[in-house]
């Protein structure tokens, strides 16, 4: 099954459209929605954020247990460049084997797939806006 997998993820690739559905993938990660994905796990073991910042540089994050995002020096995701985002604008903890991002008080607020939140769990392809910084999150 992950040979077929990498296969489809290569296709995707090569082509910029899926050969099973035939519909684009999602622009930051190439993952097409029609992807199986992992199941039986309690919680994530590990995620990434892939992040875009204001200033439109990009990095890829390997998140902890407790991972703050603003634009102090002393954040663990520092968000250069956006003029939006608060000094300590938001968390993203790991809460019962599960991701859950709050914000932190911020004027500007925290989206989660569009829409602004106070908390909210997080889920794999989801995307996080901050000011003008935005966020993919990856279960790993």
């Amino acid at each position: 099954m992950a040979a077929a997998l990498i296969d489809r993820r290569r296709a995707l690739a090569a082509t910029g459209v899926c050969r099973r559905c035939g519909e684009r993938p999602h622009p930051i990660t190439g993952r097409c929605e029609c992807l199986p994905r992992p199941v039986g796990r309690r919680g994530p073991r590990l995620a990434r954020l892939s992040v875009v910042h204001a200033d439109h540089t990009y990095s890829d994050v390997v998140i902890g247990p407790s991972t703050v995002l603003g634009t102090s020096r002393r954040c663990h995701i520092r968000l250069r460049g956006d003029p939006k985002a608060s000094e300590r604008h938001a968390v993203i903890e790991s809460e019962e084997g599960r991701l859950v991002v709050r914000d932190l008080g911020s004027k500007a607020g925290t989206y989660v797939n569009g829409l602004r939140v106070t908390r909210q769990v997080l889920e794999d392809t989801d995307e996080i806006v901050i000011g003008e910084s935005s966020m993919l999150v990856e279960i790993i």
